[in-house]
């Protein structure tokens, strides 16, 4: 393999890493019982969950085989140690609790067994205790070894800092630690993100709720973002998924489209159509108007594409509001051609500028609603747009002729 292929499988690796922090981080949050609950990511672990009775750290090893068995030699245990000591002072003021999350499980006769929660009630952790101990003296002694033989690269690089940071604790600190801790074996998958966060949304009907699932993540998502951008507070509270929640219940109850990428602007790199420019430019318009053109379409057309995504029954009724559309603009047409016969170049520009202008600030409030809620201007503006593009409408009255 290359050396290009192996940067890039490591870069998707790290992506995926991170976009299972905040999916984790939903269902962590969805599934916590108190209203005041909130959850932050890459705070002071990877997840961070709180509410006035509980705070719990979570450590996530997405990346590990799901077909691996962890044991007190791996070196993902002892980096997890590791993060954990260099908070610990912090961790044990707010007396928080460390959750361990994996795909992976421990192997059968591990000690580490000893964290997994039981029916039966906490196990004893001084095995586990012990096993640690006596893994780090052994990690830290053939490391002293091979030092003191003058060889370089002592061995377990990965995991040695964890088993310093370990031994440095004092007995009492050690099973403090190592009594807060949990493991939770055998996580989902990134794969299964939707259906995870589906199956938490048991008050939604069946049949609309991957649909609502995968409208919430995109909407969480955002949000975890933001919070990393400091674009909103750190912490995301339970109550604003809960407002999220039902206001797409709602939605789904009232088959309510979305209108979110309607009011959005275009991506910096957006190129702009070419028959908007030339039918612009045909009735003299500048690079002010062209922009405004090419932002509206932009929002209409990603708009719409989104809509017949979720639902492409919407298609029969985006046809006929493209049809009622057209024949708004006919009407108007229809007179400039008429009126305009045997007039001269500037005054059909004039005439072809105004019928654009009409479509960008008259038409949204003289052209009945797509459907009731969806209200936004920049349907109407944009979906003229989109006709122009297109050749099917133009502002010039002879534009099928001069755009030949």
């Amino acid at each position: 393999m290359s050396d290009a292929n192996t940067v890039s499988h490591s870069a998707t690796g790290s992506a995926l890493g991170y976009y299972f922090q905040a999916v984790y981080a939903l269902v962590v949050l969805l599934d916590a019982g108190g209203d005041d609950a909130g959850v932050s990511v890459e705070t002071l672990d990877d997840v961070f969950l709180e509410t006035q009775s509980e705070k719990s750290l979570h450590q996530l090893k997405h990346s590990i085989d799901a077909t691996t068995s962890i044991s007190v030699y791996s070196d993902e245990i002892w980096k997890t140690l590791k993060v954990w000591i260099d908070g610990y002072s912090d961790i044990r003021q707010i007396n928080a609790k460390l959750i361990l999350s994996s795909v992976a499980t421990f192997a059968p006769d591990s000690p580490l067994n000893r964290l997994v929660p039981s029916d039966s009630g906490p196990l004893l952790r001084e095995p586990l205790l012990l096993s640690l101990r006596k893994e780090a003296e052994r990690v830290c002694k053939k490391r002293a070894e091979h030092k003191a033989a003058g060889k370089i690269s002592p061995p377990f690089a990965k995991k040695a800092p964890g088993c310093e940071a370990f031994l440095n604790m004092d007995e009492k600190d050690q099973r403090d630690l190592i009594n807060r801790i949990e493991f939770r074996p055998g996580t989902y998958q990134i794969t299964d993100a939707v259906a995870e966060v589906a199956a938490r949304l048991s008050e939604i009907p069946l049949k609309e709720r991957l649909q609502v699932a995968e409208r919430l993540l995109e909407w969480w998502d955002r949000q975890v973002v933001c919070s990393l951008t400091q674009e909103r507070g750190r912490i995301i509270q339970k109550i604003e998924l809960q407002q999220k929640v039902l206001l797409l219940i709602k939605e789904c109850a009232e088959q309510k489209l979305p209108t979110d990428l309607i009011r959005k602007k275009p991506p910096s790199d957006h190129t702009i159509l070419d028959n908007i420019r030339r039918q612009i430019e045909l009735v003299g318009g500048d690079q002010t108007i062209v922009d405004r053109a090419s932002r509206e379409e932009w929002r209409a057309r990603n708009q719409r594409a989104k809509w017949l995504e979720l639902d492409f029954s919407v298609s029969d009724e985006l046809a006929s509001f493209d049809d009622l559309l057209c024949e708004e603009w006919q009407d108007r047409h229809d007179r400039l051609r008429m009126t305009l016969k045997g007039a001269d170049h500037g005054a059909k520009q004039e005439a072809g500028m105004t019928l654009l202008d009409w479509s960008h600030f008259d038409a949204p409030n003289q052209i009945s609603p797509f459907r009731g809620h969806v209200t936004e201007s920049s349907l109407v503006r944009g979906s003229y747009q989109m006709l122009a593009n297109d050749l099917i409408i133009g502002w010039h009255c002879d534009y099928k002729e001069l755009l030949k």
